[in-house]
């Protein structure tokens, strides 16, 4: 008989309530390299992949007790080894006992009388199979252990970046308060103007993470669309009066039931990028539209416009998008983006953007309107 050696080795359980079978599969499997582990009954089988945690498990059907479909049942439900391949042995030729195997979640089957060589080939493959998931589960184990070394980090350098940004924002109130010259005083302002939008992204950042996590609460409360630009615009102060920005909200434009500190911060990164791009000889709109899904808000811009392959890469996080105003590149971090893209997806909304190039872009979002997603 030929021998197909294993290409990694493993354990395998086999379990049949027939000492011979039970020797037969041993002495196949063993000679070509497994660590084999019996069982002669279903109560038995569970308790070595319990404590064993084979590779594979070959079964048979047909046991007394706990037969071989309500134990493959029974390891399927045990998170631990809900992955384990399971080759089911019989020798039934019936297709209503398969049926009932690959319903309770059965990989493979073989029949006996078996085949010494069909026996390697399909054990080989289910060890394998078992060694690749095992693999991607340790990687991916490895990759969210650096995504919480890195969320730590980050909450770390934000805390730390905002004390003196609090302080330094402070000092300059206090020396905008004396007497100062014109020139110095809009130095001040200037350098205000940056401190809050570097607070502002170092904010950003720490939601982000909070959002990607689950860990940020909504606290859900009606709200009047026009409310929620009003205030974004306020916030925004100066930087909403060149380019002029102009505000349409539908008279028929209901409520709706979201975060208003959230929803008014997505609003003003919306209104921040569109002046941003946009010439100061021209105007940004805001309007508000009912919409079938709920209630739709959407930044107009005149800006140089969002090529379409990047339409969905704008709302990545930290991704790099190359645009064209006046000659010069421009790239946008995309963590505003990002940001607005989570808080309305929290909300169970939905994001995009509308884009020609060389004619401006749309950004919209739409919210459940009142009623439809309580708090």
């Amino acid at each position: 008989m030929k021998t197909i050696p294993s290409p990694e080795g493993g354990c395998v359980l086999v379990v049949d309530d027939d000492e011979r079978n039970r020797i037969l599969l041993s002495d196949v499997l063993a000679a070509r390299g497994y660590r084999v582990l019996t069982a002669e009954n279903g109560e038995e089988a569970l308790r070595l992949v319990n404590e064993e945690a084979p590779d594979a498990v070959l079964l048979d059907i047909m046991m007394p007790g706990i037969d071989g479909i309500e134990v493959c049942r029974r390891i399927r439900r045990n998170e631990e080894a809900a992955m384990l391949p399971i080759i089911m042995v019989t020798a039934l030729s019936e297709r209503e006992p398969r049926v009932r195997s690959i319903a309770a979640g059965a990989d493979d089957f073989l029949t006996k009388p078996i085949d010494p060589a069909e026996v390697a080939l399909r054990v080989r493959n289910a060890v394998h199979r078992k060694h690749l998931m095992d693999a991607l589960r340790k990687s991916l184990e490895e990759q969210r252990h650096l995504e919480r070394l890195r969320d730590d980090l980050v909450h770390m350098l934000v805390h730390d970046l905002r004390s003196p940004l609090v302080g330094m924002l402070a000092f300059l109130d206090l020396l905008e308060s004396g007497e100062l010259d014109e020139a110095t005083r809009r130095d001040v302002g200037a350098i205000k103007t940056a401190a809050r939008n570097l607070t502002e992204m170092i904010s950003s950042i720490l939601d982000v993470s909070r959002l990607e996590a689950g860990r940020m609460p909504l606290h859900r409360e009606p709200c009047n669309p026009a409310d929620l630009v009003e205030a974004a615009l306020q916030r925004l102060g100066r930087r909403a009066a060149s380019p002029a920005v102009k505000v349409d909200v539908a008279a028929q434009a209901g409520g709706v039931e979201c975060d208003r500190q959230l929803v008014e911060r997505v609003i003003i990164n919306l209104l921040a990028n569109a002046v941003k791009y946009t010439p100061k000889d021209k105007s940004v709109l805001v309007r508000v539209r009912p919409a079938a899904d709920g209630l739709r808000f959407e930044v107009e811009d005149a800006g140089p416009g969002v090529p379409p392959e990047m339409r969905e890469r704008i709302f990545d996080k930290f991704g790099q998008v190359e645009t064209r105003r006046e000659g010069r590149a421009r790239y946008s971090t995309g963590l505003g983006l990002t940001f607005c893209k989570l808080a309305v997806e929290a909300h169970d909304g939905k994001i995009g953007v509308d884009s020609a190039v060389g004619r401006g872009s749309t950004f919209w979002f739409v919210l459940p309107a009142t009623g439809r997603n309580a708090p």
